[in-house]
């Protein structure tokens, strides 16, 4: 079977992150993520399953200043904050 989704992670023009501009960013659901440990390094052991979903969006830069990274993650926070008053979680 033959997968659009696949076929773009296989792009060979991303893989060098310098040259991210204009990549495709598969998009992708996650069924379930369980965090089952810790490395040495501090990174997280997980244990995952995903579906490739039919559509992506464009990576428009390939790396932010330090200061536009900070207002993304604020506009992220922000976002997150009006879903979870819209679902009636508080936290």
């Amino acid at each position: 079977m033959d997968c659009p989704a696949l076929n773009i992670l296989r792009t060979p023009d991303c893989s060098d992150p310098t040259r991210l501009l204009g990549c495709p960013a598969p998009a992708k659901l996650n069924l379930f993520l369980h965090v089952v440990g810790r490395r040495a390094d501090g990174y997280h052991l997980l244990q995952t399953a995903f579906r490739l979903l039919e559509f992506q969006n464009q990576l428009e830069e390939a790396a932010l200043s330090e200061r536009a990274a900070r207002v993304a993650y604020q506009k992220a926070l922000v976002q997150l904050r009006a879903a979870q008053g819209l679902l009636g979680d508080g936290t």
